[in-house]
């Protein structure tokens, strides 16, 4: 019967396996007995909403905007290009 006991024991202690965190450890900190986490934000800055003369520089404004959001991208892939290609123009002089 005690054979049994220690059998049975030692098969529930197998059986707790580690589980896997899906999140993210952060450090924690203690407030009034409870365990909180402890994150630093960014700093959010809130502008009042734009108020244009007309309906024309309304446009103007938003399609720069639009026209910024489109080119910007490429030309941060652009200025990667060059400075790769200015790396490698410099290891070939030296």
């Amino acid at each position: 019967m005690t054979l049994f006991a220690i059998v049975c024991c030692s098969l529930r202690l197998q059986a707790q396996e580690k589980q896997s965190i899906n999140g993210y450890l952060v450090p924690m900190c203690i407030y009034n007995g409870d365990t909180i986490p402890c994150v630093q934000l960014r700093t959010v800055y809130i502008f009042r909403p734009l108020k244009f003369k007309n309906e024309k520089d309304r446009q103007e404004y938003y399609r720069l905007i639009r026209n910024v959001k489109k080119v910007y991208p490429i030309s941060r892939e652009i200025n990667q290009a060059i400075i790769v290609r200015g790396n490698m123009e410099e290891a070939d002089l030296d």
